[in-house]
């Protein structure tokens, strides 16, 4: 038995070696050498994404030392008096009083809520009540210039009353309100920069119009003597 397969093995080596040489390197290739190439490959593709992210962070840098910062404030200082962090009743009530002055009307009482504008609905506005006193004229022409103020004021309701006698009327009006408060989280340090567009150039231009064309109080003009209530609401 000995000698058949040594006289097998004698007479097949010629071939036994090569197969047994494809199978070594076979299992060789499959252990070793793969995974090595999979981590290649893996630390590779690490390195990329770190190169990516250091030319992204570069030519962030360059946009944001591009950025005037005079400028970006002012723009800024633009937005927030049009929609604020936070509720700024005071400023709100001031721009009315003194559409309210410019327009000869007074304004004889007032009520401040922090309502939502819908039951169930939550969203960052108050409800100023107004009892304004004055002619029809100049009440049409206050409700029509709401949307000129420096802020973002909506028409909630409104209501008249008077008699033919007095051309003096009583308008009963809710007005809305908005703000915004500012995010907490800005964004990632490699996320994409945020650039102000062309949209965004002309709407700040317009609000930054709006404002300074709204009266300022010692623009307005002392109520007549036909309106009636409080000579100052806000003492």
């Amino acid at each position: 038995m000995k000698e058949t397969i040594q006289a097998i093995l004698s007479k097949y080596q010629f071939y036994l070696w090569p197969v047994g040489a494809l199978f070594l390197s076979a299992i060789l290739i499959g252990l070793v050498i793969i995974p090595q190439i999979s981590r290649y490959m893996r630390i590779q593709g690490e390195i990329q994404l770190r190169k990516d992210r250091i030319t992204n962070l570069s030519q962030k840098a360059q946009k944001l030392e591009a950025v005037d910062e005079k400028s970006t404030k002012e723009d800024l200082e633009v937005a927030l008096l049009m929609l604020p962090s936070e509720r700024d009743v005071l400023s709100v009530l001031a721009s009315v009083q003194t559409l309210a002055e410019t327009n000869n009307l007074r304004i004889e009482d007032l009520a401040y809520s922090t309502g939502t504008a819908d039951a169930g609905k939550k969203d960052e506005s108050y409800a100023l009540k107004l009892s304004i006193n004055g002619e029809m004229d100049n009440l049409e022409t206050f409700i029509e210039k709401i949307k000129t103020t420096p802020k973002i004021i909506r028409l909630d309701m409104l209501s008249l009353s008077g008699n033919r006698i007095s051309t003096v009327y009583t308008s009963e009006t809710t007005l809305r309100s908005y703000f915004q408060p500012l995010p907490k989280i800005v964004g990632a340090v490699d996320a994409p920069l945020q650039e102000t567009t062309i949209k965004d150039k002309e709407l700040l231009a317009k609000l930054r119009q709006i404002q300074n064309d709204f009266p300022k109080p010692s623009e307005a003009p002392v109520a007549s003597s036909s309106a009636i209530g409080k000579e100052d609401p806000f003492n």
